[in-house]
């Protein structure tokens, strides 16, 4: 590959913009969706950079290590770091412009739309696995029970259960006095005394 000079302007410009997509890259991470964000990267010419490198295709990886490229799935394939993370989880950014770094540069945008769609999957997942366990909670856990123990009275003592935005609201009428009882479970009102049950769902 032909070697391209710049001049010490035409480097900060580059350097500002790799600083510029490293952040942008952290970004996605600080979502904390995904420990891991693991995505092809199409970066044509980038074999052509070392001798070492092999036409594996390369990935983008951002994790708690860091950001950087790796060539296919084995652990040995070569890899070029953009930024490490220190311990505190703050990025050291590599910003010596090479070649890789201007192809890199030349193809974001392609790579950061491989970005979103990992992100947005990993949302629609995330929500879709709550939204199920919250069901099972719902129709799973155990019903609630209320023990009661009145004195003898001539008045009447009234429970009603009724039910509002899928809650179940139990609601005890005694002597002037209202107890409402809100749940997502069944409720079931136990009059200790004379070991009777009203339920209702």
């Amino acid at each position: 590959m032909d070697e391209v000079k710049y001049t010490s302007n035409n480097l900060k410009v580059l350097e500002e913009a790799l600083s510029t997509v490293i952040d942008d890259l952290e970004s996605f991470y600080q979502i904390g969706v995904l420990e891991k964000i693991y995505v092809q990267a199409p970066l044509p010419g980038f074999s052509k950079c070392e001798d070492n490198y092999t036409l594996h295709s390369w990935y983008l990886i951002i994790d708690k290590t860091g950001i950087y490229l790796k060539q296919g799935d084995d652990e040995n394939y070569r890899t070029y770091h953009f930024a490490r993370r220190k311990p505190i989880g703050k990025l050291k950014k590599f910003l010596t412009i090479n070649e890789q770094d201007i192809i890199f540069l030349n193809n974001y945008e392609k790579i950061r739309e491989n970005i979103v769609k990992k992100i947005e999957s990993a949302i629609e997942n995330r929500a879709g696995n709550i939204e199920s366990a919250q069901r099972l909670i719902n129709k799973y856990k155990k019903e609630a029970t209320i023990e009661i123990e009145l004195p003898e009275t001539i008045n009447k003592h009234t429970i009603e259960v009724t039910e509002e935005n899928g809650q179940k609201i139990g609601t005890l009428s005694f002597g002037g006095i209202s107890l409402r009882i809100i749940t997502d479970a069944s409720i079931e009102f136990k009059n200790k005394n004379k070991n009777e049950k009203i339920k209702r769902k």
